[in-house]
């Protein structure tokens, strides 16, 4: 590279002894070497749009057990900055992982702080380049001269930032001694020291609707930074060890292993929970999928189903194939064992959309991620007559003016001036601190009446945004019965709580993380009309009598409440049938609340249905509240048929239950591939961040902070921690997915020779698959493509199985016994204390008064 003048001046007046940036050499692809060094980083998104997945899905096309293996052999690579500590017995990581990590906060910022940077456009290497220059500390005198190479540089040339970013990075690789063949390796092992900063900028750079407005964001960026900060703090250690500087470094740093020894000590990572250790063991994860997949599969049983009661059904329910919907379901059911019937649909309904809320919201996708729907929804403010009319603009007048109120404080907040205002407030806001402290649930009823009192609800609707032949194509890939009940009702499903950075995480995954109540709505606004039943009935052989309603609705999960849509359009001769239908759903409500209560070990004095509702309500509304509810925690299989093969079985909210009747699909499996694709992408992903979150998690939800709206820390700074909390997983069994589908097994074959999406998580034993046939009744184990026959033998293991409502009675017992004991230290400190602030008020206070 032919330098510039002032460039040539720098060099020679302020770095004599540091080369210029080098020029890359011929055949060495740095973009390459970057990509597959990303593969260990986390894929996790924004928390806005936290979703599960497989922290592992790159290594998805190995065979579960080779990809573990060949994991821990990845993750075992030494960094330079380790290796230098094994030199030296300093860690030279802790302050350049410091300084990365504060300038990735402010970068990555999506509107947390109350400044915004300038000139991230300009990506990172520039954002790191400009800002070097403005400290002293001797340590990074290295990555100071670096910053003014790069700003010449780019002032000469703005658009080479990539190519700069890569000369930087091979320049660092080859300075601290790797050759070609470990540049993958090593980078690898760099970037694992922060893995969530690095994973997010890779996330972002290859999602980009989640980066911060007009930032250019780029991993090869991360990485030329990263490389220059260790190298610096390197440097700096290695001069104070005896290196001669006049010496390459790479020498030096050889002299350590690449390799980290493996010990008994740190090859087995167990679970900090002490509710469910007895089962949180990797080593004991292959017995623990045994004895759930005999246990359910005796629970199931290989007699035919039981035929379906003749006349038509008196109700029916749709709602998501989410574990936590199946005990919901259960209650609905045992109401009337012979009218009600439910039934489960990946929780977008075959309805990908765009939508866009009335109340100003950003538009948003309401389908499995990656998807990029064609459809948008738009709510519209209902503008018939005058009133209405009036109702739509205070609506949006007094919308905007709360808005505006609650920025002014907020910003007064941040004011000196506007602090010691605000301390004239002081009684309201000790007062609203107690109430959300004490009585959360009644906090959150007066907040919310205030609002909807100085706010009136608009009424809205929208236009269906597809033409009814195309409607009733996705309504044909969805509709499970052939009867029809004059009442059905579509859930979606959310999750309300309050001071959750992981909110997300408890909405739908298959709606992205957000609420499905939308995309319900859609469904039975489709259902409804005329037109889509037409085609309906002529191009699919659906036929929905004229007398059946469809009622879209949404189920919170974590208070165990619903919301239903458009209930003025009800006809006025389902009056009477809406209103028994609501009673019961409202029973199936309260008795699943006394369900899910029996796992919270803080719960024991719930008795009845109604107390259980307002339990789990206050857990939703506590901002103290730690576990709203236990989410996808226990999840352990997916059972894919029909409702008869499960009804009467305690499943103990474990299993995803996706409807599909194998008698309404043709030999290709088109309706089974509707059904089991998502049940296989999104349900595997659940289950398998719960399953490596459980075994090497994030640790305790208390001390994380929120940075930047786009992840949590723990403590003030470090890493972004992707994965799960303790909370979210102590209750879990961390085993694979074990999925049952009841179809012919040359159906399935068929679905998976046609998706190589799904084929290779069955295929690589990253789920575990039975195939139950529904003429025989006969179960077939899924073994590397081929299916084999459940022999006596395993019959015999299956008989002896425990039931699937007894698999966690041993971790409820340790765990009471360790509420018991934790109360009880609590009570003690607290009195400890007390007692002390009382002493010492008795014996000084006097003197202290006078």
């Amino acid at each position: 590279k032919i330098l510039t003048p002032a460039t040539a001046a720098l060099k020679a007046a302020e770095a004599p002894a540091l080369s210029a940036i080098a020029p890359l050499r011929p055949g060495v692809n740095v973009g390459r070497i970057v990509h597959n060094a990303a593969d260990l980083l986390p894929h996790q998104g924004i928390l806005e749009n936290f979703v599960h997945h497989n922290p592992y899905m790159a290594f998805e096309t190995m065979p579960f057990k080779s990809a573990m293996e060949h994991v821990g052999r990845l993750e075992n690579v030494m960094s330079p900055g380790e290796r230098a500590f094994h030199l030296t017995s300093i860690d030279p990581r802790k302050r350049s992982n410091e300084a990365l990590a504060e300038l990735c906060q402010v970068f990555l910022d999506r509107g947390a702080a109350k400044w915004t940077s300038e000139d991230r456009d300009m990506g990172f290497l520039h954002f790191f380049a400009s800002l070097e220059g403005c400290g002293y500390a001797f340590w990074r005198k290295h990555a100071r001269v670096m910053a003014k190479h790069i700003l010449v540089e780019l002032e000469e040339d703005p658009s080479a930032s990539e190519t700069i970013a890569q000369r930087i990075l091979l320049q660092n690789l080859e300075a601290f001694g790797a050759s070609p063949e470990q540049y993958t390796d090593t980078l690898r092992a760099m970037m694992q020291e922060l893995p969530g900063w690095a994973g997010m900028f890779h996330r972002m750079e290859s999602t980009p609707h989640e980066r911060p407005d007009q930032t250019l964001v780029r991993l090869i960026d991360y990485a030329a930074v990263q490389s220059i900060l260790s190298r610096s703090s390197i440097e700096n250690l290695a001069r104070q060890s005896g290196w001669d500087r006049s010496t390459p470094l790479g020498p030096w740093l050889n002299q350590a292993p690449t390799m980290r020894e493996v010990t008994e000590e740190n090859s087995t990572a167990l679970h900090p929970s002490a509710i469910a250790y007895m089962d949180q063991s990797y080593e004991r994860r292959e017995a623990l999928e045994a004895e759930f997949t005999h246990a359910l599969l005796e629970a199931m049983g290989n007699q035919p189903p039981q035929p379906k009661p003749d006349g038509r059904p008196s109700l029916q329910v749709y709602t998501c194939i989410d574990d936590r919907e199946g005990s919901f379901r259960r209650y609905i059911e045992a109401a009337d064992p012979q009218g009600n019937e439910t039934y489960g649909v990946a929780g977008f309904f075959g309805v990908q959309i765009k939508y866009r809320p009335l109340d100003g919201r950003d538009e948003m996708i309401l389908a499995p991620e990656g998807a990029s729907p064609t459809m948008t929804l738009v709510e519209q403010d209902l503008k018939t007559c005058k009133s209405q009319r009036e109702r739509s603009s205070l609506y949006h007048r007094r919308r905007r003016f709360l808005a505006r109120i609650m920025h002014g404080w907020e910003s007064a907040s941040f004011s000196p001036v506007g602090s010691l205002a605000l301390a004239c407030a002081a009684p309201l806001s000790v007062g609203r601190l107690l109430t959300m402290g004490l009585m959360p649930n009644l906090y959150r009823l007066l907040k919310w009446n205030m609002i909807h009192a100085f706010v009136p609800k608009a009424e809205n609707d929208f236009h269906l945004p597809v033409p009814p032949e195309e409607a009733a194509v996705l309504m044909s890939k969805v509709i499970q019965s052939e009867q029809f009940s004059p009442i059905v009702v579509i859930f979606g499903h959310g999750a309300q709580s309050s001071n959750n950075p992981f909110a997300s995480a408890y909405n739908c995954g298959a709606c992205g993380g957000r609420e499905g109540g939308p995309n319900a709505r859609f469904m039975a606004r489709l259902a409804n009309d005329r037109a889509v039943r037409g085609y309906l009935s002529r191009n699919h052989g659906i036929h929905i009598p004229d007398d059946t309603w469809f009622i879209g609705g949404l189920h919170n999960t974590t208070a165990d409440t619903v919301e239903y849509y458009d209930l003025d359009h009800i006809p006025a001769t389902h009056a009477a049938m809406w209103k028994e239908a609501e009673s019961t759903i409202g029973q199936a409500l309260k008795l699943n609340a006394l369900e899910r209560c029996s796992k919270f070990l803080l719960a024991s004095h719930v008795k009845t249905p109604d107390d259980a509702l307002d339990h789990v309500k206050m857990r939703a509304n506590d901002y103290a509240e730690v576990r709203p509810e236990l989410n996808h925690a226990t999840n352990a299989a997916v059972v894919i048929g029909r409702r008869d093969l499960t009804k009467g079985c305690f499943e103990d909210r474990r299993v995803f239950m996706p409807s599909y009747d194998p008698a309404m699909d043709d030999d290709r499996g088109t309706k089974l591939e509707g059904v089991l694709a998502p049940a296989l992408i999104v349900c595997s992903g659940i289950n398998l961040e719960y399953l490596f979150s459980t075994v090497n998690g994030i640790g305790t939800k208390a001390p994380l902070n929120v940075v930047g709206n786009i992840g949590v820390l723990q403590g003030t700074t470090g890493d972004l921690r992707p994965g799960l909390p303790s909370q979210m997983t102590e209750m879990h069994t961390p085993i694979r997915a074990l999925y049952i589908v009841d179809a012919p097994v040359a159906r399935v074959e068929s679905v998976l020779g046609r998706r190589p999406d799904l084929a290779k998580l069955v295929r690589n034993s990253w789920v575990l698959l039975y195939v139950r046939d529904p003429v025989t009744n006969t179960f077939f184990e899924q073994d590397n493509g081929a299916y084999v026959p459940i022999t006596a033998a395993k019959a015999e293991k299956v008989a002896k199985a425990r039931a699937t409502n007894e698999m966690f009675l041993e971790q409820k017992v340790h765990g009471s016994d360790l509420t018991r004991r934790e109360n009880m230290i609590y009570m003690t400190a607290v009195s400890v204390m007390i007692a002390s602030c009382g002493g010492l008020s008795y014996m000084f206070a006097a003197d202290a008064l006078n």
